[in-house]
């Protein structure tokens, strides 16, 4: 769906379009984002830049424009109720806040689909009850989200649509 592995069969139909993505880079620049399940971030970068890596502000059309970039951390944290300070390292963090900086990662591509496979693995119970709220924000935005977890609790709470698959199965 995203770009990471081929298609075997059938097929995906976006927007009226038949999609296969080659790349993620083409997912999220048609308006698909991904929460990985397993984090990689730049551990000695900071927050801000991992937030926007790939697609960091440009002054002058060449230099970093590290005042935007936080900024604009600040702005998308403040707007998602996070607590995270955009200037820490991002190593530095648990594993917890890592995962809730992924999320405002995917948020912040204005996605039209949002993938979150098992987010709250990682999640304290108050984080899991903000992650819901954004969900419902997303939601309430005709974001489309695709819910990966085996917590049936969850799934029941926040879905519209379910599908069961096993193994890869429908």
């Amino acid at each position: 769906l995203i770009g990471i592995h081929p298609p075997t069969s059938g097929k995906i139909v976006f927007e009226g379009k038949e999609i296969r993505y080659k790349t993620t880079l083409e997912a999220l620049n048609s308006g698909i984002s991904m929460i990985h399940q397993e984090l990689s971030p730049v551990p000695e970068r900071s927050v801000a830049e991992n937030l926007w890596l790939g697609r960091v502000p440009l002054k002058n059309g060449f230099m970093v424009d590290h005042k935007k970039m936080r900024e604009d951390s600040v702005a998308l944290f403040q707007k998602l109720g996070l607590d995270v300070d955009p200037d820490a390292k991002m190593g530095d963090l648990s594993v917890a806040k890592m995962q809730m900086v992924e999320i405002a990662k995917a948020v912040s591509y204005d996605s039209k689909i949002v993938i979150m496979d098992e987010p709250t693995s990682a999640l304290t119970d108050a984080e899991v009850e903000h992650l819901f709220r954004i969900i419902a924000e997303l939601k309430a935005k005709n974001v489309a989200i695709i819910y990966i977890s085996h917590k049936m609790d969850e799934i029941f709470r926040i879905s519209d649509d379910i599908t069961v698959y096993r193994d890869g199965e429908y």
